[in-house]
C-alpha cells in the first residue's frame, strides 16, 4: 500500500516521484502510436491535506454467503456462454493441447549452480562471452567482432581496441547485471544460458523483410547480433555526427543489450534439453508475441528504477505486442497470491505450468481456451501464418488481418477474467460493490475497446467509425448481463440500483493515476483512485497501456454490427 508519511514529505519538500518457430529471431524496433498530448494543470499546494493524513474504509455491504448464493451456477453461466472462432480448423486441437499440459507437468532442473555472488558470475560471464563470440566468428564470417565496427563511425580518436574492449565491456556488465539482480526466477538456470552465449555486430539496415531492427537474438544459435548501422542512424536523429563518441553509441547498444539479454533467459538452457525438457513457452507458434512483448515490459514492470529515463524515450517498442500482452495480463489480476514477478518468472523459467497458474486456467477446458486465446493474438501480431495460409497472400494489412482472426478471443478473454471475478468477490468480503464495479467497467472497457474494428465512412469529414462482430457483439452483452446478474445477488441490490453506481464511476481517472508517477495526480483527481490502483498493482500496468473512457460500453451498445463470421 501507499506509504502516505512519504507522500507528506514528497508534499513538503517539493519532490516529485519519478517500466517463433515461424520466425528464426527476435528483434528489437521500435514502433510508434499517436496519443494525444495531456496538458497538465498547474500543481496547486493549497489542497486539503486532510486527505493525504487519513483513508476512510467504509463498511462492507451485507452480502450473501456462499452457500445462500449457487457460484457455481454463475461460473458455469459465465463458461458456457457460446463463440466460435473464425478459422478454427488452424488452431491447437484438443489433444495437441492435451499433451502440452501433460508434458508441462514434468519438471527438468537445470544443473548449474550460482555461487550468490553475482558481480563474480557476472565477471565469468563477460569473458566467457568473448571467448564465445570469437569461436562464433569462425563458423559465420558474415558477422563482425563487436568492437570493430566503431571505427568506421567514430574516427581515429577512439579506434583503440584495448580502449573500446573495455567500455563495451563497461557496457555488457550494467547490462547483464540490471537483467539479473532484479529477476525473482530461477537466476542460475540464467547464468547457465548466458555462459554460452556469444554477441556479434552485423552490417546493413535492414533485414531480409526490409524491417528495421536493432538487434536479434538468434535462439538456435544462442547468439545476440547487434545491427549497427541501425543503431547509429538512430543516433543520427538525434544528434549531429560531430558530437557521436564511444559513450554514446554504447549507451545507445545497452538498451538493445537489455531487450536481447531477456530473450536469452527466455531460453530453456542447454542442460534442461539435453534431458528432453517438456515443452515451455519459447518460440512457439502460439507464444511469440508474448515472448517479444515480455522481452520489452519485464525491463519496465520488473522494479528496475534505472529504466525510468528510458521508458519515456523508448514508451512505444514494441507497443502493439506489449497493448496486447496486457490482455494475457488480466488473466492474472484476481489471484490473491498472484504479482506480477509470477508472469515473467513463468517466462524466463520457460514454464508452461506456471503460466497456466498465473492465469488461473485449472481444468483442461481453461487451459485449451487459452491456447485459443494464444494463438489468435500471436496471428493479429503475424507471428504466425495462419492469416497467410487462409489466403495465400505474403503480404497482409493490419485490418485485413484482423477480418480473419475475427474478435471472439476477446469473448473468451471476458468469459475467464468474470468467472475469476466471481470467485475473487466470494473470497474478498471487504470489496465493496463501488470498487467491484470499477474493476468490472474497467475490465469491459478494454474488453469492448479490443473487439472494436475500425471502417471507412468514403467521407471526408468523417472518415471512420467503429462496429463489431455481430455474434462478438452479442455474446458481450450476454456476458456483462450475467455479471450483473451476479452482482445484483450477491449485494443484494436491484439493476437499477447498480446501473445507477456505475454511472457515477469515470474510469478514466483510474487511467489518469495509472499513467504518472507525479503525484499532482493525486491532487488533481481523486485521492481514492490512487489508492485503488496500489491495491491491483498489476491493473496499473494494464492501464498504463490501454485507451479507456467513461463511454467506451455506451459506444459499444450503440455500435453497428457486422456478419464476418465464418460458419
Amino acid at each position: 500500500m501507499v506509504d502516505l508519511k512519504k507522500l507528506l514529505k514528497w508534499r513538503e519538500n517539493f519532490v516529485a516521484l519519478s517500466l517463433a518457430l515461424v520466425i528464426s529471431f527476435t528483434c528489437t524496433g521500435c514502433q510508434s502510436k499517436e496519443v494525444e498530448e495531456e496538458l497538465e494543470e498547474p500543481f496547486s499546494y493549497s489542497q486539503d491535506e486532510e486527505k493525504l493524513n487519513k483513508v476512510v474504509v467504509e463498511d462492507s455491504e451485507p452480502v450473501k454467503e456462499e452457500e445462500e448464493l449457487n457460484i457455481a451456477s454463475y461460473l458455469e453461466a459465465i463458461m458456457s456462454v457460446p463463440i466460435m472462432y473464425n478459422y478454427e480448423e488452424y488452431y491447437l486441437t484438443y489433444e495437441q493441447v492435451e499433451k502440452l499440459i501433460l508434458e508441462a507437468e514434468k519438471k527438468v532442473e537445470c544443473h548449474n549452480e550460482y555461487s550468490g555472488n553475482l558481480e563474480e558470475e557476472i565477471e565469468e560471464l563477460i569473458s566467457q562471452i568473448e571467448d564465445n563470440s570469437l569461436k562464433f566468428l569462425e563458423g559465420y564470417p558474415e558477422y563482425e567482432r563487436i568492437l570493430w565496427f566503431k571505427d568506421l563511425y567514430l574516427g581515429e580518436l577512439d579506434t583503440d581496441v584495448d580502449f573500446l574492449n573495455i567500455v563495451f565491456n563497461i557496457t555488457l556488465k550494467f547490462a547483464l547485471k540490471h537483467c539479473l539482480e532484479d529477476a525473482t526466477n530461477d537466476i542460475a538456470e540464467d547464468i547457465c544460458k548466458l555462459k554460452e552465449l556469444s554477441i556479434v555486430a552485423k552490417r546493413g539496415n535492414f533485414q531480409d523483410d526490409e524491417s528495421i531492427v536493432f538487434g536479434s537474438y538468434l535462439p538456435e544459435l544462442n547468439a545476440i547480433v547487434l545491427n549497427v548501422d541501425t543503431i547509429y542512424q538512430e543516433l543520427l536523429n538525434e544528434k549531429n555526427e560531430e558530437e557521436l563518441g564511444v559513450l554514446e553509441l554504447d549507451e545507445a547498444i545497452e538498451k538493445t543489450l537489455l531487450h536481447e539479454l531477456n530473450h536469452v533467459r527466455q531460453q530453456a538452457c542447454s542442460c534442461r534439453l539435453e534431458e528432453d525438457a517438456p515443452s515451455t513457452l519459447e518460440y512457439q507458434d502460439a507464444y511469440s508475441f508474448i515472448m517479444e512483448a515480455s522481452a520489452e515490459s519485464a525491463l519496465y514492470n520488473q522494479e528496475q528504477d534505472y529504466m525510468a529515463f528510458y521508458k519515456e524515450k523508448y514508451d512505444y517498442t514494441y507497443y502493439f505486442e506489449r497493448e496486447r500482452e496486457t490482455l494475457i495480463l488480466l488473466l492474472g489480476l484476481f489471484h490473491d497470491d498472484i504479482k506480477i514477478d509470477d508472469y515473467y518468472n513463468a517466462i524466463f523459467d520457460s514454464d508452461l505450468e506456471a503460466f497456466y497458474r498465473f492465469c488461473g486456467v485449472k481444468t483442461e477446458e481453461e487451459k485449451y481456451v487459452l491456447h485459443k486465446i494464444w494463438f489468435a493474438l500471436d496471428s493479429l501480431e503475424s507471428f504466425n501464418s495462419f492469416p497467410y495460409e487462409v489466403t495465400g497472400e505474403k503480404v497482409l494489412t493490419r485490418g485485413k488481418i484482423q477480418d480473419i482472426v475475427g474478435t471472439s478471443y476477446c469473448v473468451d478473454i471476458f468469459k475467464l477474467v468474470l468467472s475469476h471475478m466471481v470467485d475473487y468477490t466470494f473470497s474478498n468480503s471487504e470489496l465493496t460493490v463501488e470498487d467491484n464495479l470499477a474493476l468490472f467497467n474497467i475490465i469491459k472497457s478494454i474488453i469492448v475497446e479490443e473487439a472494436r474494428k475500425l471502417e471507412e465512412t468514403g467521407n471526408e469529414e468523417d472518415p471512420y467509425y467503429f462496429v463489431y462482430d455481430a455474434e462478438t457483439k452479442s455474446s458481450i452483452k450476454e456476458l456483462e448481463n450475467l455479471y450483473i446478474d451476479f452482482l445484483s445477488d450477491y449485494y443484494e441490490m436491484s439493476e437499477e440500483e447498480l446501473r445507477d453506481l456505475e454511472q457515477k464511476c469515470d474510469i478514466s481517472l483510474y487511467r489518469c493515476n495509472a499513467n504518472s508517477d507525479d503525484l499532482s495526480f493525486v491532487y488533481r483527481y481523486n485521492f481514492d483512485e490512487y489508492l485503488f490502483l496500489d491495491k491491483y498493482p498489476i491493473l496499473k500496468y494494464i492501464l498504463s497501456m490501454s485507451y479507456i473512457s467513461k463511454d467506451d460500453y455506451q459506444k459499444f451498445l450503440e455500435a453497428d454490427v457486422i456478419l464476418s463470421r465464418k460458419k
